[in-house]
C-alpha cells in the first residue's frame, strides 16, 4: 500500500514538473520569451487566490481521512459538500474582487511596457483557469485519501497532455497569444477531469451532492478552519518572498532579468 501510494505521489509530480516545462517552451516559442516572464510575475498573486480559497482544505482532508477511516461515510459526505461549496463562494468573491481592479493590480505587478500589454489579457483568461482549477481540485484529495491516488496521476498525465496540445492548438493555429495558454490550462484540467467522474459516481456515498441549505454547516467550517488555517498561514511567505524577488529583479535588472 505505502509502495502504491509513494510511486503515485512521485510520478504525480514528475509529470506535473514535465508538464509546466513543455508548457514553458512551447509558449515561448509560440509567442514570445516575455510570456514567462509575465506568468512568473502573476504567478505570486495566483498562489495568494489559491491560498485564501484552499484555506479550508487542510482541515477538511484530515476530517475526511479521520471519517474514512472510521468508514462513516455520512461525515465525509458532510466535510466533501461543505468543502466543495466554500471553495466555489470563495473562488467566486476573489475573482470578483480581483477584476474590477485588473489595471491597479497589472500595474503594481509591473510597469514595464513590453509586459504590460501582454499581463492584463492573460490575468483575465487566467481566471477561467483559477476557477476550473479550483473546483475540480477538491475532489482529488478525497480520492486520494480513499485509497486511489493511481487516479489522480492518470488525472495529473491526461491534463498535461492536453495542456500541451490545447497550447499548440490556441497559441499557434489560432494566434490567441499568452490568453491562450491559460485557456489552454483551463480546457485541459476540465476534460481531464472527466476521467474521475466515474469513480466519484460508484462513490456517491463520499460525492454525493447535497442541497447547501441542508449540508452547510457553521460548525463544520468553524472545525475546518481550526485545524487548516494555522497551516496556511506559513504558505504566504512563498509568494510574498517571490513577489519581492520579481519586483528586485525586474527594477535592478529589467524583463530580460526574469528569464
Amino acid at each position: 500500500m505505502f509502495g502504491a501510494f509513494f510511486l503515485a505521489n512521485v510520478m504525480s509530480a514528475l509529470m506535473t514538473q514535465l508538464g509546466g516545462l513543455t508548457d514553458s517552451i512551447v509558449v515561448a516559442h509560440l509567442v514570445s520569451p516575455d510570456a514567462l516572464s509575465v506568468v512568473r510575475i502573476w504567478i505570486p498573486i495566483e498562489s495568494i487566490m489559491f491560498i485564501i480559497i484552499g484555506i479550508m482544505g487542510a482541515g477538511a482532508d484530515f476530517l475526511s481521512a479521520r471519517g474514512i477511516g472510521a468508514q462513516n461515510y455520512d461525515k465525509v459526505n458532510r466535510v466533501f459538500n461543505n468543502h466543495l461549496y466554500y471553495v466555489i463562494f470563495s473562488t467566486l468573491l476573489v475573482i470578483g474582487l480581483v477584476l474590477p481592479f485588473l489595471d491597479e493590480v497589472a500595474g503594481m505587478l509591473t510597469s514595464d511596457e513590453r509586459l504590460l500589454p501582454m499581463l492584463k489579457p492573460y490575468i483575465h483568461a487566467d481566471m477561467s483557469a483559477i476557477f476550473i482549477g479550483a473546483i475540480t481540485g477538491v475532489p482529488i484529495s478525497y480520492i486520494i485519501i480513499n485509497g486511489s491516488p493511481n487516479l489522480i496521476t492518470r488525472y495529473i498525465i491526461i491534463s498535461q497532455i492536453l495542456n500541451a496540445g490545447f497550447d499548440l492548438l490556441l497559441c499557434g493555429v489560432f494566434d490567441m497569444g499568452i490568453a491562450g495558454a491559460a485557456y489552454a490550462t483551463a480546457i485541459g484540467n476540465l476534460l481531464a477531469f472527466t476521467s474521475l467522474t466515474g469513480y466519484m459516481r460508484k462513490n456517491s456515498k463520499i460525492f454525493g451532492l447535497k442541497h447547501p441549505e441542508k449540508i452547510c454547516s457553521i460548525k463544520q467550517y468553524r472545525e475546518c478552519f481550526s485545524i487548516g488555517l494555522p497551516m496556511l498561514i506559513s504558505a504566504f511567505l512563498e509568494p510574498a518572498i517571490a513577489f519581492t524577488m520579481n519586483s528586485l529583479v525586474v527594477d535592478k535588472l529589467g524583463v530580460d532579468g526574469m528569464y
